[in-house]
């Protein structure tokens, strides 16, 4: 046919055919040079990566795709098509089902349910899958694969990428680990527990706040109700106030003088409060909340316990009531009292110790009682012993000084005794009997006695007097006696009667004459007042 072509149309024909060559030639450098693009983009990248034709043929890979197999490029590129072969071993990739533009639902089961629809690549899919025959135990592999488009957008092939995501996984097996031990942990603690984490929802609530409050753990794990466990309406719990690093100012307001900071745990707090909303009829709580930390120190959470305290307060109001019976009574007990710790330190004493002794409970609490006179502190000491031993002075007598340095005469009764419920000694109860009048007046009647029962042995008046006399200074544990009389004619004063200890002096001052200005005794006489 090309002989009946004229020359200009041979021409024609000629530059039409070297003009589609042109196009043909630039359109396979095009191709060539996306074809060496891809390869460089697909070399350079990190994550290992595969792509494969129409014929499911393996025409890309990179390093870090032989690293993961283990087997070089040139064993794996041309290769792959066999599973299309019922009788091969070899398994399908998730490119193969992009490239089959296989239904959904397909790969989904291929996948075990785990192949989804990648929320950032159009049309791929996505998938997290384990490979027991990768490695020597195998490895975690994020998959995701995506279609490849000519310019009329018809599939020429797939790319699948390969992430290991072992290190992750077993990140996340170690932390369910570790909340699995957390739980039961939580779960085996017999003090109630709940924690929360730094966004207010409870994570975690034991069965002994469930006993405790009434309110079953998934009412209230995974929501903010962890209030609802104390009080009627919302407010804050400690946790919350420790999550939201709430300082010392703040709790305080919510939890006024109970609020105190652990001397056990950094950054905790502690409280105790009556609760009327907890339980049938309230209950008193002692309550600790700690911050949960990252290891960077941040805080993701709080944990708090609870200890229903509610017996324990409840005996110490009986105690307090007790003792407030029991001071009532040794308040208006006719007898000096005090009670001392077993160290010896006032922690109480009467009205009647202050009126006898002088010292006040305000100056006295917590202090030793300095009134044990010189020379008495091994008797003292005796006595303390025995009645540490015995449990029970009945009756000692001994001496004891005032506050202003009066030595008074004193029985001592003492008890050790126990707080109520308890066998330990607590403390010491003492009563001081001042009985220095009583013995002053008893000495007075016996000298008066003895005197009475000797008058008849001395006829004589100096005689007489000089025996009233030492019975006096005796009495009064003086150095000397003497009986001033008047010499009405004289109008002097002289002495008959003395004693002393000095026999001298006792018989030279009866030779002494006075006036009646020279003694207190002429004033006396005078006035004839005392």
């Amino acid at each position: 046919m090309l002989e009946n072509l004229s020359h200009c149309e041979l021409e024609k024909r000629v530059r039409d055919l070297e003009e589609e060559i042109g196009r043909l030639k630039r359109k396979q450098k095009v191709l060539i040079e996306g074809e060496e693009l891809l390869s460089k983009i697909i070399q350079g990248s990190p994550i290992p990566t595969f792509v494969i034709d129409t014929h499911h043929v393996i025409t890309h890979c990179n390093k870090a795709y032989e690293k993961l197999r283990g087997i070089e490029a040139a064993k794996i590129i041309g290769t792959h098509g066999n599973w299309l072969d019922h009788e091969s071993d070899e398994q399908p990739f998730m490119a193969d089902y992009i490239v089959d533009q296989a239904p959904e639902e397909e790969m989904s089961w291929y996948y075990g349910g785990k192949c989804r629809k990648s929320k950032k690549v159009e049309n791929a899919y996505e998938a997290e899958v384990f490979f027991p025959e990768i490695g020597t135990e195998g490895r975690w592999l994020f998959i995701t694969a995506a279609p490849l488009l000519d310019a009329e957008s018809r599939v020429i092939g797939a790319i699948e990428t390969l992430q290991d995501i072992s290190e992750r996984k077993e990140a996340e097996a170690a932390l369910r680990e570790e909340d699995q031990r957390l739980h039961q942990i939580i779960q085996g603690n017999p003090i109630p527990t709940f924690v929360i984490d730094n966004g207010h929802f409870v994570t975690h609530c034991n069965r002994a706040l469930e006993n405790l409050t009434g309110i079953q753990a998934h009412e209230i794990i995974g929501t903010r109700g962890q209030w609802v466990n104390f009080y009627s309406s919302a407010r804050p719990v400690m946790a919350d106030l420790i999550v939201d690093g709430a300082p010392p100012s703040e709790m305080a307001r919510f939890y006024e003088k109970s609020l105190r900071k652990s001397g056990v745990i950094d950054g905790a707090y502690e409280a105790e409060g009556y609760f009327p909303d907890v339980a049938d009829h309230g209950r008193w709580l002692y309550f600790t909340a700690a911050p949960l930390m990252d290891d960077e120190g941040k805080v993701i959470g709080a944990i708090e316990t609870i200890q229903d305290v509610t017996e324990r307060k409840t005996a110490e109001e009986a105690v307090r009531k007790s003792e407030r019976r029991f001071r009532a009574m040794l308040d208006f007990a006719p007898y000096p009292v005090v009670v001392f710790t077993l160290e010896g330190l006032v922690s109480y004493l009467n009205p009647a110790f202050t009126e006898t002794f002088g010292w006040t409970l305000k100056e006295l609490e917590g202090k030793n009682i300095p009134y044990v006179p010189p020379g008495l502190e091994q008797e003292t000491r005796e006595h303390i012993r025995m009645l540490m031993e015995e449990k029970v002075i009945l009756r000692r007598e001994s001496k004891r000084l005032t506050r202003d340095g009066r030595l008074l005469d004193v029985i001592l009764r003492a008890v050790v005794f126990s707080e109520p419920g308890e066998k330990k000694p607590s403390g010491e109860m003492v009563i001081l009997r001042d009985v220095t009048q009583e013995k002053r007046i008893a000495r007075q009647n016996e000298a008066m006695l003895r005197i009475s029962m000797a008058l008849p042995r001395y006829p004589d008046l100096e005689d007489v007097l000089d025996y009233i006399n030492s019975e006096v200074k005796d009495l009064l544990g003086t150095e000397g006696s003497i009986v001033v009389l008047l010499d009405e004619y004289k109008e002097e004063l002289f002495i008959l009667g003395a004693a002393y200890d000095d026999t001298d002096t006792q018989e030279r001052i009866k030779e002494i004459r006075f006036s009646m200005d020279q003694l207190i005794a002429g004033r006396v006489i005078r006035s004839g007042e005392p």
